[in-house]
């Protein structure tokens, strides 16, 4: 009796089979045991033949390894932004592999993209994009000029959110007396704008 198996199409899956082909004793030959939605491992039948001559088979279904992912996310480099992205590495089952989703151009938020293999077995990535904080300026704190004409005030910008470092428009010492407009820049270009007056 020599088997021929054909592998479960999924790991975990039982729709594994077996064709044997008989030869010797006295036809017509039973089987006893399945051959058909069969589980990945050692399985086992009895063939009898006409006269209860009987042969035990073992043979071996496979299995292709599990799905497996490893998922890696570039967050949004704005508060409200949507440049956040995804990439998804996938290992096992059968490819090539479909993602049913997009992976780029992606807001804060979870997602679940399903993933699917040639053979229809399936695995879902399951994921966090973050985002910053809202850069804001929470408070300003201005030094004004010491004597009338000079040159002397200054300010210091307390910043909230965004990513630092931050680069500010205008400079923020050796200041005359006036009313200023500031833009604030976090490391991912990210503004937020304020003013201040120096008095003197």
């Amino acid at each position: 009796v020599f088997p021929v198996t054909t592998a479960v199409s999924c790991n975990g899956g039982s729709d594994g089979s077996v064709s044997l082909s008989i030869t010797g004793g006295i036809p017509p030959y039973t089987i006893i045991g399945n051959t058909n939605n069969l589980g990945s491992g050692i399985n086992q039948v009895i063939v009898l033949d006409s006269l209860d001559c009987e042969t035990n088979i073992e043979f071996l279904i496979e299995a292709p390894d599990p799905l497996d992912l490893v998922i890696e996310t570039t967050d949004v480099s704005c508060n409200g932004g949507s440049d956040g992205s995804v990439l998804l590495n996938v290992n096992g089952g059968t490819p090539p592999y479909t993602i049913l989703g997009g992976t780029d151009n992606l807001s804060a938020g979870t997602y679940t993209i399903p993933i699917i293999d040639s053979l229809d077995c399936s695995i879902d990535a399951v994921f966090t994009i973050d985002e910053p904080e809202v850069l804001e300026i929470s408070d300003i704190i201005v030094s004004d000029v010491s004597c009338n004409g000079g040159s002397d005030g200054s300010v210091e910008f307390v910043i909230t959110g965004g990513t630092p470092p931050y680069t500010f428009s205008n400079p923020t010492t050796n200041l005359v007396a006036g009313s200023y407009f500031v833009t604030v820049t976090d490391s991912n270009d990210s503004e937020t704008e304020g003013e201040f007056t120096i008095d003197e």
